[in-house]
């Protein structure tokens, strides 16, 4: 499971004495530890799918605070988020091409008949259960949108 992937990290950043790496990653393992409380109330377990989209959340987290550490000018911060993004994207599977991702959406049209934006919702679900972590939904979402407006 990859939430022992990340257990075995956070001891190796601290053998190494990394502390860069062990404050993410610790700040990763605190989020993974909410989402496990916030699951209990609703009796479900925490799976490799939800751990994924919370690195994915983080990760868009960082990038949403450099744009804006680059418009005030503040290069030491935008540097530490790109370190962060970078500890973070370790735990990803590999991450599928805009033009892998444009085929499987156009694949996923021909092969089910979807012709309108009401068949958008069964194109992201599919992306969520077979490629979790594997895509930025948002650039799903967005090329979705323009191959069924065509």
């Amino acid at each position: 499971m990859i939430t022992d992937i990340i257990s075995n990290a956070y001891k190796q950043a601290m053998l190494n004495k990394n502390e860069d790496r062990k404050r993410v990653i610790n700040t990763l393992r605190a989020e993974i530890k909410n989402k496990e409380i916030e699951l209990r109330s609703s009796q479900k377990e925490l799976t490799d799918a939800d751990v994924l989209s919370l690195i994915q959340k983080l990760i868009k987290q960082n990038k949403d605070a450099i744009q804006m550490f680059v418009d005030g000018g503040r290069q030491d911060l935008v540097e530490r988020n790109e370190m962060e993004i970078s500890i973070l994207e370790e735990f990803l599977p590999k991450q599928l091409s805009n033009d892998e991702i444009d085929n499987v959406i156009k694949q996923e049209i021909e092969k089910n008949g979807y012709n309108s934006m009401k068949d958008m919702g069964k194109l992201m679900g599919y992306f969520k259960s077979n490629y979790s972590g594997q895509v930025d939904m948002g650039y799903v979402s967005k090329r979705i949108k323009e191959i069924l407006n065509v």
